[in-house]
């Protein structure tokens, strides 16, 4: 279930996200999304861990963090 707190839906997955650590979230989200998908470490990064940046890429990651957003923070 969910409940109202100042006009805001919470689910009872980000209850434990306020608004201090929202950012935070969706950038840790992010970085482990391109570790997954793209193989970049960034906990220990390397050389080696290189992805071009391209506009799809770009794309992707955007689209994949405000999704994930968008679903734990109710829109």
């Amino acid at each position: 279930g969910s409940y109202m707190s100042g006009g805001v839906g919470f689910t009872q997955y980000a209850t434990a996200a306020y608004t201090d650590n929202i950012l935070d979230e969706f950038t840790y989200y992010g970085m482990d999304y391109a570790k997954d998908k793209y193989g970049v470490d960034w906990k220990n990064p390397s050389p080696n861990d290189k992805v071009k940046p391209t506009q799809e890429i770009v794309n992707d990651l955007a689209t994949e963090v405000t999704l994930n957003a968008m679903e734990q923070y109710e829109q």
